[in-house]
């Protein structure tokens, strides 16, 4: 693994770890125990630690003494020099209360549209733009979406297609928009978006610390060692797991971290 001499180097500008700087509260998050309701805020404390604009801003806030506009998801007191786990409980309720209360984008079944369709609520409901409008301030759309163009592309082109829906979305008026016949097929369906659980965040964590501590060793192998000495049982136990997690967790801060 390539060491730089400046951690503003790192790819994507992600903050590089110190060898010696990284301590267990850095990449352990087994201190949350029973704790498992403040695992999502905690994830995206801990990924937004990882962005180096993110840092920059929190330094020249704090020089400044202005206003910090992410307090209740990053208490300057402590981003981002504290780990999460040196974060009193009282100010991670907070975080998590935050946290809780903006829901993740909802994947829908493909099985419920091909029923919606069957039962003839899409044909009077489709607009122009090819979505379905569910309720007046809800709509399903659905996208071809090319991994190969990389995240940063992907997103791009979500963020110019939500530019331009968010403004003729008012104009679209379906029909019916209070039709009983749809809501009681939606109650009959048991209509459920797929949502992130508990062990989601739980799993990126340990991804995130199974990164931090390869990015500070020579190779997976000595992460694996460094994490068992402490841990006294393998973080994770093969070779494949270790790369896996060094590869995924990127994409992780990228979904997760606040950005300014």
């Amino acid at each position: 693994m390539k060491k730089l001499d400046n951690p503003k180097e790192t790819e994507k500008g992600y903050w590089r770890w110190d060898k010696k700087a990284l301590t267990q509260h850095d990449w352990d998050f087994n201190w949350l125990g029973e704790q498992k309701d403040k695992c999502k805020a905690v994830l995206i404390y801990e990924c937004s630690r990882e962005v180096i604009q993110l840092r920059d801003l929190a330094k020249d806030f704090s020089l400044k003494k202005e206003e910090w506009p992410f307090e209740n998801q990053l208490p300057l007191e402590f981003f981002p020099e504290k780990p999460s786990r040196q974060i009193p409980n009282d100010v991670l309720d907070l975080m998590k209360g935050w946290s809780n209360s903006i829901p993740h984008l909802k994947t829908v079944d493909l099985q419920f549209i091909g029923e919606l369709h069957d039962n003839g609520f899409l044909e009077s409901r489709t607009t122009n733009f090819q979505t379905f409008q569910l309720t007046n301030t809800k709509e399903i759309a659905a996208f071809e979406i090319d991994w190969k163009l990389g995240l940063g592309q992907i997103k791009k082109q979500f963020s110019e297609w939500v530019d331009v829906a968010s403004k003729r979305f008012q104009k679209v008026k379906p029909q019916n928009t209070d039709d009983q016949d749809l809501d009681d097929f939606i109650s009959r369906m048991s209509y459920e978006p797929v949502n992130q659980t508990r062990s989601h965040y739980d799993a990126r964590l340990k991804e995130l610390g199974a990164y931090r501590l390869q990015m500070t060793s020579e190779s997976w192998n000595e992460a694996m060692g460094k994490a068992f000495n402490v841990l006294g049982k393998d973080l994770y136990e093969n070779q494949a797991e270790w790369i896996a997690a060094n590869k995924s967790t990127p994409n992780t801060v990228s979904q997760y971290a606040i950005w300014p």
